[in-house]
This record gives structure tokens, sequence and C-alpha cells, in this order.
């Protein structure tokens, strides 16, 4: 399989220059199983430190984005998992033109980005 690029677009560093990326791909993740008390006390324990980042939180029903969420939370550090077997070309950080498709998880509504918003898209759209 090969593996798509993922690039920054100028419009990006034009906004943060000062900003570090990092990517991390993980293969074989099985997010079909749940251990509700395992993602509860994580999100639980990550949600009390946030309070120093955050004053509110909201978190789907998805462990992989349980796991993201808290970490984001503890950290104070914005990330978040795609499955990279569905990206559509090579994925962009860029500023959206407000046309991009996009259905949110767990949606069929398309939901637009904003002009200008932060995303990152592939040649389909917003993912």
């Amino acid at each position: 399989m090969c593996m798509p690029k993922f690039m920054i677009e100028e419009d990006f560093w034009s906004l943060f220059p000062q900003a570090i990326i990092g990517i991390v791909i993980c293969r074989g993740i099985d997010n079909s199983i749940r251990e509700v008390e395992f993602y509860e006390k994580l999100l639980r324990e990550a949600a009390q430190e946030a309070q120093q980042h955050l004053g509110m939180e909201e978190f789907s029903s998805n462990p992989v984005v349980d796991i993201y969420n808290s970490i984001s939370l503890r950290y104070g550090l914005p990330c978040g998992g795609e499955d990279v077997d569905t990206f559509v070309g090579d994925v962009r950080l860029t500023q959206a033109n407000g046309t991009e498709p996009f259905l949110p998880l767990g949606s069929d509504d398309n939901a637009p980005p904003y002009e200008g918003e932060i995303v990152y898209k592939d040649d389909a759209g917003a993912i």
C-alpha cells in the first residue's frame, strides 16, 4: 500500500509560524473493542487536568476518539485520529475555502468547514 503524503500548506504557516506538527501512524488497531471502565477513567482523569486548559469538554462514544481527546485534555495539545486507509490522495493541512464536502463522524449530512478554517483535507474534501 502506498502511504499518502502529509503536506502543510503555506497558508497554515503564515498563521502559525511557530507551530510544531507531529504524525504518528498506528496499524492494526481494533477500534471496536470497548473497555468502558478503562476509557471512562482515562477521560475522567484527563478532564480533571484539563481544567487548566479548557472550560468545557465534549466526547464521542468511539474508543480511539476517547484516547486522543484524553491526550488533548491532559496536555493541552490538540490531536486527532484518522483512518489513513480512507484518504483520497494526499493530505494537506491548510485553510478551507468553505466549499469542501465534510461528513462529521456519525452523520450523513454534509457540513462544509467555514472559509478560512484550518482543516485537514484530501482530494475528496475536508477530513
